[in-house]
């Protein structure tokens, strides 16, 4: 059972009042309706915003004890300050947030804008007022043309039309309140949601009352329980019904990436300055104010530059280079150690960026701990323009599953061998290796690529292993287009084989001459991935070398 902070509210409000009417006394009712909300929120392991609702609650239980006026925002304070006596480090928690964030827009936003704005204001909007404004017209032309059973029928539509009218204003002043939340820790925001939470919380009075209904007749007599929870179920299937296809339809999720902190301050300064406008000059201004901040909220962001992200998904490689014209490009994505690291490492980083689809995707070959994360996103329908894949690579099962996924998701299939480039005019790959009619296993015949940006030159290397990297060094053309270029040695290096022994040969580290080398590992792997030898030619080669498992994250970008 999910129970929210207004399920508590609710149900206990819903139990005072019962016992009132059963003829309870005032102090016995209170008391009674705290200790029950008590039990209630316990079902749910008395989550933050559970907590949050249950304090709020006694605290006006307590007020009418004492025959003094309840005042939300004294109540929201005060269970704050308990929350976070407790424990401080709930202001770094989303729930916490999330749940103080959306009373204040009950409580402040929806507040200033159900009254009315000054007397010198262009025009007047006082918030739910303003949609009954509309209805009371429309109830005033069609009462004159309407009669009888006509009439009651425009009636009840007109009260449910102003119902949802009310959900609408409520959740749209929740989301002015929460919207910085949302794209900070989610990253994106549902266009739609407004109008699904219109269509589902005007129903959620009647739900939450059949289902305590249900409950309590089940305990003593299960079939007549049944009767009352069934529409219950009803409705819940309902509305997750509407929330999935809410998400199908055009643009129903807006990516907008994590805004920086100064940007999220200047977003509420600017709503508490649009609602002071409100009270002081009316509607228009205060649709101007609030109008540039959502924009700024959801469009300013830093303009891209180039770097390199090596992300942390364990025992595997994940690898974006974003240039600064906003193109993105995508090396590897998968890991053997960490479920679901598509859905769990890689697309949350590329949702907090901003990034809605990567131009190009190189696989270099289709062991699990390469590609499982990209499938991921491929089956979650994420945008692959493009999947790059070497001609020479293994055709296996997984290979050709692989393949096959791309194709159905739109995917145009790349299909490179050695001497080939692709990307963008200032970020360009080039291909290295294998060689289309080569033989051997999947690491062997892993996609080689280098990657030059203006004077930023990297290598990526998949699991190939000594004896690759001594045919590489023998053919010598990679020595020839470091010399044509004028590169004395790498700037960054991707670590074969996750810096295994067998891999990251000492002739063609000393070929490369890596600034930077970058391993790519989960802590307490089985394999003892990197191995000590081969970190050791690493850094005699003259490289520093950082890994993932000790770093995490890592980010690389080229000095000014």
């Amino acid at each position: 059972m999910a129970i929210s902070g207004l399920h508590v509210s609710l149900f206990g409000m819903g139990v005072f009042r019962l016992l009132r009417r059963l003829g309870c006394p005032g102090k016995l009712s209170s008391l009674a309706a705290v200790a029950i909300a008590v039990g209630f929120g316990q079902l749910s392991g008395l989550e933050i915003s559970t907590v949050r609702a249950l304090l709020m609650f006694a605290v006006q239980m307590a007020a009418y004890l004492l025959g003094r006026s309840y005042d939300t925002l004294t109540a929201l304070g005060f269970s704050a300050g308990i929350q976070m006596w407790e424990n401080p480090f709930v202001l770094e928690y989303a729930g916490f947030l999330f749940s103080y964030g959306a009373v204040l827009g009950v409580a402040v936003i929806a507040a200033v804008l159900k009254e009315p704005a000054s007397k010198d204001a262009d025009q007047r909007c006082s918030g739910t007022s303003f949609f009954r404004r509309i209805f009371k017209k429309q109830r005033g032309r069609k009462e004159k043309a309407a009669q009888g059973a006509q009439e009651e029928y425009n009636s009840a539509w007109k009260k449910w039309l102003e119902r949802f009218g009310d959900s609408l204003f409520i959740s749209g002043c929740i989301q002015l309140a929460t919207l910085p939340l949302s794209l900070y820790f989610y990253y994106e925001i549902p266009c739609y949601g407004i109008l699904v939470n219109g269509c589902i919380l005007p129903f959620l009075g009647l739900l939450l009352s059949l289902g305590a209904l249900g409950a309590c007749v089940g305990s003593i007599f299960l079939p007549a329980g049944k009767t009352f929870l069934y529409p219950v179920g009803w409705m819940l299937a309902n509305n997750e019904w509407i929330c999935r296809k809410s998400l199908e339809l055009p643009g129903a999720v807006w990516t907008a990436g994590r805004p920086e902190l100064a940007l999220i301050a200047c977003y509420y300064v600017s709503l508490a300055a649009a609602l002071y406008l409100y009270r002081l000059k009316g509607q228009r201004r205060f649709l101007a104010v609030l109008g540039a901040a959502v924009f700024m909220i959801l469009v300013l962001r830093k303009p891209p530059q180039f770097e390199i992200d090596v992300l942390d998904v364990g025992q595997g490689d994940g690898i974006l280079i974003q240039t600064e014209t906003g193109e993105h490009f995508f090396v590897d994505g998968g890991s053997s150690d960490v479920p679901k690291a598509g859905t769990y490492r890689i697309l949350p980083f590329l949702k907090s960026r901003g990034i809605t689809s990567i131009q190009g995707w190189a696989v270099s070959h289709a062991d699990q701990d390469h590609i499982s994360g990209l499938k991921e996103l491929l089956e979650a329908g994420y945008s692959v323009e493009a999947l790059i894949v070497a001609e020479g690579m293994v055709r296996d099962e997984a290979g050709a599953e692989l393949l096959k996924l791309a194709e159905r998701r739109g995917c145009r299939i790349l299909f490179v061998s050695p001497g080939m480039q692709f990307g963008s005019e200032e970020a360009v790959f080039t291909v290295w290796h294998p060689q289309a009619e080569c033989a051997g296993d999947r690491n062997g015949n892993s996609l080689a690529l280098s990657l030059e940006y203006r004077n930023f030159t990297g290598f990526f290397t998949g699991d190939i292993g000594a004896e690759q990297e001594r045919q590489l060094v023998e053919e010598g053309k990679i020595k020839e287009w470091m010399e044509q270029k004028g590169i004395r040695g790498i700037t960054y290096y991707k670590a074969a084989h996750h810096g295994s022994d067998g891999s990251n040969s000492q002739e063609f580290l000393e070929l490369l001459s890596p600034e930077l080398t970058v391993i790519s590992c989960g802590e307490g792997n089985s394999y003892g991935h990197p191995g000590k030898e081969a970190v050791e030619r690493m850094r005699e080669a003259g490289s520093r070398v950082v890994s993932t498992m000790e770093r995490g994250q890592i980010l690389i970008q080229p000095l000014p």
